[in-house]
């Protein structure tokens, strides 16, 4: 009964109020992510005990390969929002007086 009214409160809902379903951007997510997670998996970090050390390599490695995917698919189109916020500090730096 549940999950009719589920189904039933979605198809209603959709008729009522259009939102775009952001699946290409998803999609290119979702590829991100496993391009990260099979990076991680594939260091050769098996004889090291879990450590410190062990959490910074994997976390690095994997926010690189991240990062360096949505860069190279331009994920959510995040090319242009880090131009953005490029230009917005760069902008900040120009007018911010000089002390001195």
């Amino acid at each position: 009964a549940y999950i009719l009214a589920i189904i039933l409160a979605t198809i209603l809902a959709r008729q009522d109020f259009p939102l775009p379903l952001p699946v290409r951007a998803a999609a290119e997510i979702f590829a991100c992510s496993a391009a990260m997670a099979g990076a991680v998996l594939l260091l050769p970090l098996d004889g090291f005990t879990p450590s410190f050390f062990t959490l910074i390599i994997k976390a690095s490695v994997g926010i690189a390969v991240y990062l360096i995917a949505c860069w190279t698919i331009n994920a959510a189109d995040c090319r242009s929002v880090i131009a953005d916020i490029r230009g917005k500090l760069t902008n900040a730096v120009k007018q911010s007086p000089v002390d001195g």
